[in-house]
């Protein structure tokens, strides 16, 4: 079984990898397209080469992860697994990341015209399809959730893997200024809301069908089980497996894939 997590931008992804890594350790890798040939996707030639980095993967994640590598029968039985967030908050989320790295200095009015940030959820899951397409690929997720859900579906995710033990305690990372993005958002709400409309299909659907329709088949008192997991995710810090982790990303994967991409071309950094 290989767990595939498409990490899309701003939905809470930099905490569930603390989750995947701290679960699957040696077996987990936060992946990245290494040839030029991928065109900014995962691939499964990417996947092969991250294999031959460590056989023993069981689990990626990646921006570059995309729903079409699950035809392959190189990923075979894989679980594809994602979270959405309301495509407002996740599109000012996304700007003011750029602020805060020094990558957007223009204002957010020129941010507003820059078709590659607009409708991004969609694009993730469908690419260049329909909000139909991503809703059917969203439909075929072993698992999918929205970050205003993170709790639910941290436990809807520990159910899937069973036999497998999954402990789902997270520390919030990556935490923005909530004030800033509430003034942009007072502003600019319309706006937004016509730059994102088919983000905005496709999270209403995850809402308003997936989400309660997974949370009725969840296997378990899923109201008592989210109580309990509350309680014990109260004061939950860092551990010796996090810092293992962080000491072997650091060491291995991204020198070693940072050598991979320069060889074709690729920057050592980035996701793409």
């Amino acid at each position: 079984m290989l767990l595939a997590f498409i990490h899309i931008e701003k939905t809470g992804g930099t905490t569930l990898n603390q989750v995947l890594r701290r679960n699957f350790l040696f077996q987990f890798v936060d992946v990245r397209p290494l040839s030029s040939a991928s065109n900014g996707e995962f691939r499964t030639a990417d996947l092969e080469k991250y294999r031959r980095m460590n056989p023993f993967i069981t689990a990626v994640s990646g921006h570059a992860i995309r729903p079409i590598g699950a035809s392959s029968e190189k990923w075979p039985a894989t679980k594809f697994v994602t979270l959405l967030r309301d495509p407002a908050k996740r599109y000012v989320s996304q700007y003011l990341y750029f602020v805060r790295i020094g990558e957007r200095p223009s204002g957010f009015e020129r941010f507003l015209e820059q078709e590659e940030f607009a409708n991004v959820q969609t694009r993730k899951l469908a690419g260049n399809g329909t909000v139909d397409d991503a809703i059917a690929n969203l439909e075929a997720m072993s698992v999918a959730g929205a970050i205003e859900e993170f709790d639910a579906f941290l436990l809807r995710l520990r159910n899937s893997l069973q036999p497998r033990t999954f402990d789902p305690r997270y520390v919030i990372k990556n935490v923005g200024d909530s004030r800033v993005a509430n003034e942009i958002l007072s502003r600019f709400r319309s706006q937004i809301e016509e730059r994102n409309a088919k983000d905005q299909i496709l999270y209403r659907y995850l809402i308003e069908n997936l989400v309660p329709r997974a949370n009725a088949n969840y296997d378990g008192d899923l109201a008592t089980d989210l109580r309990a997991f509350q309680e014990q995710n109260l004061g939950f810090g860092f551990g010796i497996r996090d810092y293992l982790d962080f000491a072997v990303r650091k060491a291995y994967y991204e020198p070693v894939s940072g050598i991979m991409r320069r060889a074709s071309n690729l920057p050592a950094g980035g996701s793409y």
